[in-house]
This record gives structure tokens, sequence and C-alpha cells, in this order.
């Protein structure tokens, strides 16, 4: 018989982890996937206990993930779920283990869309000035060189001078390159 999984742990993770039995019912979730589900965003769970997504098509396809995933057919999906307002959101199901009993169990993992690193974890992690930290984040949040220039008070040269900076010391030559590497949620434990 397997052992029961501990989910202790998953509260201290920066994502939500949504655990699922095979049909779909909400075994745990950590404190941000309750967050997330309650706003919806973009799984919920349905008056049957069960998880949904916007759709009926997309609480489908979520459902056959789970389903694949805990029945051993596939060890990882990527299911694309809607947000009510914004782009479509990754969501990764990886199978994990058992639940009470030897049940098996898929893992939902999501992100908060509106959670980005704080300037503090970005100096720690990437050696970024604050003047830097600052420059990343306006980029993080979709500005443009100019429009972070007039929100920090400071010359496009200067953010460009300092976009520059941050490339150098994170190693990478694309903005997306920077944007993928500091919203990586491990890395901002």
């Amino acid at each position: 018989m397997a052992e029961a999984l501990p989910y202790d742990f998953l509260a201290l993770l920066p994502f939500g982890v949504i655990l699922s039995a095979p049909d779909g019912s909400l075994v745990h979730a950590n404190p941000l996937a309750r967050h997330l589900l309650g706003r919806h965003q973009p799984i919920g769970v349905g008056s049957d206990g069960r998880l949904t997504a916007d759709q009926g098509p997309a609480t489908r396809r979520l459902r056959e993930a789970v389903r694949e995933v805990a029945g051993g057919e596939k060890a990882r999906v990527v299911w694309q779920g809607s947000l009510a307002s914004g782009p479509r959101q990754a969501v990764v199901v990886r199978a994990v283990g058992a639940h009470n009993g030897g049940a098996p169990v898929a893992a939902i993992f999501v992100a908060d869309p509106r959670s980005l690193p704080r300037e503090a974890t970005l100096r720690e992690l990437h050696g970024l000035t604050p003047a830097e930290s600052r420059v990343a984040l306006e980029m993080l949040q979709g500005h443009s060189v100019a429009q972070a220039a007039r929100r920090l008070g400071i010359s496009p040269n200067t953010v460009k001078t300092q976009l520059q900076r941050v490339f150098e010391k994170l190693q990478v030559s694309r903005q997306t390159e920077m944007v993928r590497l500091l919203m990586d949620p491990v890395g901002n434990l």
C-alpha cells in the first residue's frame, strides 16, 4: 500500500498546487491554489467538488489531462487555461503519487498571473542593483523603454543602459529570455 502524501510542504511553494483524484475531484490545495480556485483563475471547483474551467470544453480537457496523468497514461500534460481577462495561462499537470489507500493523484501546478518577483529578491538572487531591479520589474510588467523611463523618472537612455547591464548579469541577450528567467517561481523562493 502506498504511503499517504504529506501536504505541509506545499504551503511553502510560490505557486499554486492542486492535488486531484483521477475523476477531477479536489484532494488538496495549498494556500495560493485555494486563493486562485476561489477566483476561478484559471481553475475552479464546481458544486460537485470536481475541478472546472471557465467553459465546458476547457473543463473536459482539464479533467482529461488529470485522468491521463493520474491513470499513468502520461507523466506530464500542459493544459492551457483561460483567465477572465488576459492571456491564456499554462497549467502543468503531473503524476505525484498516491492518496490515502493508494488511489493515484495528479498535481496541477499553476502560477498566480499577477505575481512578480520582489525587488529585493532580484537583487539577492541575481546581483542586480536597486536601479537595475526597478527597470527589470518595469519590463516584467510589459512596459516599453519609454514607459519605464516615464514611470521611473529617468531618461530612456538610462533605462536602455540599465537593461543592458541586467542582460549581462543574467547572461541573456533578449528581453524574452530575461522575462522567462526572472519569472521562474522556483528561482524566487
